[in-house]
């Protein structure tokens, strides 16, 4: 099994779902928290992302903060 450090992102999506909490409980751009969590687009981090959490970034940040 790879090392985390030289895994894909898109194989390591599991365990950077543990960074939901940056965009719960931060106002940092989406764009800054993809590049954090190792995506090198944030098109590329969205479309993993809704591959895995069945939503969008942003409607998931807006969900969790109880906004419409």
């Amino acid at each position: 099994m790879p090392s985390p450090a030289t895994e894909r992102p898109r194989q390591q999506l599991p365990s950077r779902c543990t960074k939901l909490a940056l965009l719960r409980s931060t106002r940092r751009n989406v764009g800054d928290i993809c590049m954090e969590v190792g995506y090198q687009s944030e098109a590329a981090f969205g479309r993993a992302f809704k591959r895995h959490m069945a939503e969008m970034s942003g409607q998931y940040r807006r969900r969790q903060k109880g906004t419409p």
